[in-house]
């Protein structure tokens, strides 16, 4: 990747919740507000944010993101099945760019993909890339009022943020341990599959007032559990919170309920 001088301007990041260098980072027409990329307790150094700009003369004015299925079967059929990232003109013509992700989420005209080594990008509407975590737990995922939510690791912390259409990217929680499947809610609630260090998978929840575990709390990774282990939902789409309950669907079309315990 190229690095080059971009209409990007480092900023004291005293009013961005969550960012722990002491620094964030102005993206002038592209992000409007302040986007803290300081992630992942260090994993993200503050200096020259790093941009590759495939050609000049694409403008944000004449194109804008689109995924689509990448045709490259190389990677074996056991492979999971990788997206490319294509700039979508205002005549209609489609230029797809080269790189191959294992995941890409449209947010705003750009897009936000995660790379085989496990970086997580933003892609902008001119092509040009920005990286916005060093090293990503999972795929991100797009909220229902357009904020993209993430995770982020540096060893064995890892740091939940929900990031808006503005550029505000907060952190909601930070713990040593593990988050992957991250389903946002509203009221920035994100429902996720997580594990403490040394514990066992379960459902957790995330907020401003940190994360939680919910199901499979006790359990320790080598042990015996029994009779103790809660399945995990097949379907997070199928999880809901309903007062003091988290609720979820099971295959067999049943529905189970744990009680949310407060941090």
């Amino acid at each position: 990747m190229r690095t080059g001088t971009a209409p990007y301007k480092r900023m004291p990041c005293g009013a961005v919740v969550g960012s722990r260098l002491g620094c964030c980072w102005n993206f002038g027409s592209r992000l409007p507000a302040a986007l803290g990329v300081a992630l992942a307790l260090g994993a993200l150094a503050c200096g020259q944010l790093e941009v590759e700009r495939p050609r000049a003369e694409r403008s944000e004015a004449s194109s804008k993101i689109a995924i689509v299925p990448s045709p490259d079967v190389s990677v074996g059929p056991d492979a999971a099945p990788r997206v490319r990232v294509a700039l979508e003109k205002s005549d209609g013509t489609r230029v797809e760019l080269p790189a191959e992700y294992l995941d890409a989420r449209e947010f705003r005209r750009g897009a936000v993909a995660l790379t085989p080594e496990r970086e997580l990008l933003v892609v902008h509407p001119d092509g040009s890339r920005s990286l916005l975590a060093r090293e990503a737990e999972g795929p991100p995922a797009v909220a229902s009022d357009g904020s993209l939510v993430y995770s982020a690791r540096s060893g064995d912390v890892v740091e939940i943020h929900w990031l808006t259409p503005e550029g505000k990217d907060e952190r909601l929680a930070s713990f040593r341990g593990s988050a992957t499947r991250l389903l946002p809610l509203d009221d920035r609630t994100i429902v996720f599959v997580g594990a403490s260090v040394g514990g066992v998978v379960g459902l957790w929840l995330a907020s401003r007032e940190g994360a939680h575990c919910v199901t499979n709390c006790a359990l320790r990774a080598g042990r015996t559990w029994g009779d103790a282990f809660t399945a995990l939902p097949t379907d997070l789409s199928r999880v809901r919170l309903s007062g003091s309950r988290i609720e979820w669907q099971a295959a067999d079309g049943s529905w189970t309920s744990e009680q949310v315990r407060s941090k």
